[in-house]
């Protein structure tokens, strides 16, 4: 690669930069090809919560408490299933 192309820096999933060395090593790695069988296969949607499926729920508010988790949202970062999911643990009493 010419010095005067700036270089992309490539991660992988977990946020680990990849070197040239290790593209290269993947790239062999493809090119010899993979047995199908020891793939995993790939599931559509988001990952489960815990072990087996992870029932989705929707719920409706009244406008007060809309405004309100919004405004959680907005002090603590935090996403809508986050709080609802703590939330609900916390008035079920489920251990942690």
């Amino acid at each position: 690669m010419s010095k005067d192309r700036e270089t992309k820096i490539v991660m992988t999933s977990g946020g680990v930069p990849l070197t040239e060395a290790d593209l290269d090593r993947l790239a062999d790695e493809a090119e010899r090809g993979y047995d199908v069988s020891q793939l995993r296969p790939v599931r559509p949607g988001r990952p489960s919560l815990g072990r087996g499926t992870s029932p989705a729920i929707q719920v409706r508010l009244d406008p007060r408490a809309y405004k309100a988790l919004q405004a959680h949202i907005a002090e603590t970062g935090l996403n809508t299933s986050t709080i609802v999911r703590e939330a609900l643990a916390q008035y079920l009493s489920l251990p942690e």
